[in-house]
């Protein structure tokens, strides 16, 4: 059968409202002013005109009935009342009653009539106060898990105090959780007790069909709100690129969970500078990708805000109502300025290259003045251009070999005049996508490669560079070949050549530690299902999972898009 549940004001307003009209119109009737008494000689011509039947007081009573029954309708107005699919009407042996209320992000949606969730408290409060004294009550709150807000009892005073500070609580609304949670409390009988659930999830009437089937509990749905348009940022993401010159790179994800299009300002802002606005046009139902890069900051925090929403529906623009979800944080990552050390006694196509790139601390060192000091820099180095020189000691982490003399990490095989280049291998991220097709060598030095070796450009009597991986923060390349004695540097593929390497040794090292002991928001931390004895997994998340994690902070879900997503 169906009912009738007052989405604005809570059916104790509703009567309160008509009850203060009617008594008003009654009074009035009772005191209102009276038609004046005329005495006339003689009544003969009245009696003729009106009828004896008539009397002016049925009249009046007419007018009051009407009087009445609009006031009553101005009331239910102000309620809105709007039919639900409801079960049998109560009967009189049900005394349990569990109210499970949905506290996930869109029940702080507020539509000028205040947050959804205050108006369930609002209206179960006042349920609370018409119950018989003997009808037992327990409160349950739905979120990302469920809470035992008050015991399943007669303790009301308790009951009244967890409903003033009721509150949303996490993202996402485990309903089905919540439910378990409320028929497990101990003293409930399912013949004698009606389960309750108040939430605005577009799919809680599949789950309530569900958990009804399996478990034969009386789970009844309250679901008095309206659909409301929302704009919601559902990931947020930070980290430091490691291009040249490395940089801070924003991604902001923002979708429309509504069925009109929406535009709304993007705004990026620390807490004292707003680093750029966008005005962003989003079609129905669509999410929309942000990419931003720009210059390291001294700012520790990102905010992205969504700001001036508006909904082009039918009835006229509308405003977005759940505003938690417009405001995102994560914080910045340190950026380390690109390094590299260049010991020669002088390459000029080097030397240029390198001037040129922007954002990289150069240091030059000639051989001569190699020790200790130019050592310890340049382990510390991302990279390191060796010219036809070799250090004495342990080869360096991070090193490009032009030139290599014997003895070296690189085992030269013998030197060839005039070496006729065969293949090479475009996969490695030294070429990326570069072609060295018809280069031109006067003398070079062909290598022997070893375990572990990579052939990245080979001639027939063997490689003339070859690269070695011992990942990140531990590779290096090497050239058997003077660059001056090729036409290499004439290529356009140098420069690209020259970045891409000390691209790949500077992988993993363009960002500091986080200050503090934050965790970067590219890997935030997650915890996994239980396992025995009640044990939890913690692991983290990487790619396109922790951007979605990302969201997090302040994000609406996709359970939320009919009505309405870990930054570290």
């Amino acid at each position: 059968m169906f009912g009738f549940e007052f989405t604005r004001l809570p059916g104790a307003d509703v009567a309160m409202v008509a009850g203060i009209g009617a008594a008003l119109a009654i009074l009035w009737f009772l005191l209102r002013p009276r038609p004046p008494v005329v005495v006339v000689s003689s009544h003969v011509l009245w009696e003729l005109i009106l009828p004896r039947r008539r009397n002016p007081l049925v009249k009046e009573l007419v007018m009051l009935a009407l009087q009445l029954l609009v006031i009553g309708a101005l009331a239910l107005a102000l309620g809105e009342p709007r039919p639900v699919a409801v079960d049998d009407a109560e009967e009189p042996a049900v005394t349990q009653r569990v109210w499970v209320v949905d506290r996930s992000l869109s029940m702080a949606t507020d539509r000028g009539d205040g947050a959804r969730i205050d108006r369930v408290a609002r209206e179960l409060t006042a349920t609370l106060g018409a119950l018989p004294e003997g009808v037992q009550v327990g409160l349950v709150g739905a979120g990302e898990s469920p809470e035992l807000l008050t015991p399943f009892g007669d303790d009301r005073q308790r009951l009244r105090l967890a409903l003033r500070l009721l509150d949303v609580s996490g993202v996402r609304a485990d309903l089905a959780a919540a439910l378990s949670l409320a028929v497990a409390q101990p003293g409930l009988r399912p013949g004698d007790s009606v389960v309750e659930l108040w939430t605005d999830d577009p799919e809680a009437v599949d789950v309530v069909q569900s958990f009804a089937e399996e478990a034969g509990w009386d789970v009844r749905l309250r679901a008095p709100f309206s659909a409301a348009p929302n704009l919601a940022i559902t990931a947020f993401d930070l980290r430091a690129s490691e291009g040249i010159p490395a940089e801070e790179e924003a991604i902001v994800r923002v979708r429309n969970h509504s069925p009109w299009p929406a535009q709304v300002t993007l705004s990026l802002e620390t807490a004292d500078a707003v680093l750029g606005e966008a005005r962003l046009e989003i079609a129905p139902q669509a999410e929309v990708l942000r990419r931003y890069r720009f210059q390291p900051l001294d700012a520790t925090g990102l905010e992205a805000v969504l700001r001036g929403a508006s909904f082009a529906s039918p009835d006229g623009p509308l405003s977005d109502p759940l505003a938690a979800d417009d405001r995102a944080f994560g914080w910045l990552q340190p950026v380390r300025p690109l390094s590299a050390v260049l010991v020669s006694d002088g390459n000029r196509f080097l030397e240029r290259v390198l001037a040129l790139l922007p954002g990289v601390r150069l240091t030059r060192v000639t051989p001569a003045a190699w020790g200790a000091r130019a050592r310890a820099e340049a382990e510390r180095a991302d990279i390191v251009f060796l010219d036809s020189f070799l250090p004495p000691g342990k080869p360096l982490p991070r090193a490009f070999y032009v030139a290599p003399p014997p003895g070296g990490p690189f085992v030269v095989q013998a030197a060839v005049a005039e070496p006729q280049v065969t293949d090479w291998n475009p996969d490695h991220p030294l070429f990326g996508g570069l072609v060295l097709r018809d280069l031109t060598i006067r003398v070079g030095e062909v290598f022997t490669e070893q375990p572990g070796d990579l052939r990245l450009v080979g001639t027939p009597a063997g490689a003339l560079a070859l690269a070695r991986d011992g990942g990140p923060g531990r590779r290096s390349i090497a050239w058997g070949f003077d660059f001056g004695q090729s036409d290499l540097p004439l290529r356009l593929a140098f420069p690209q050549i020259i970045v891409n390497a000390m691209l790949w040794m500077r992988e993993g090292r363009a960002t500091e530690p986080p200050p503090g002991g934050r965790h970067p928001v590219t890997s935030p931390l997650w915890m996994g299902p239980e396992g025995p004895a009640g044990a939890r997994a913690v692991g983290t998340m990487d790619g396109d999972a922790a951007t979605e994690r990302g969201a997090a902070t302040s994000a609406a879900t996709e359970a939320t898009a009919a009505t309405a997503t870990d930054a570290a």
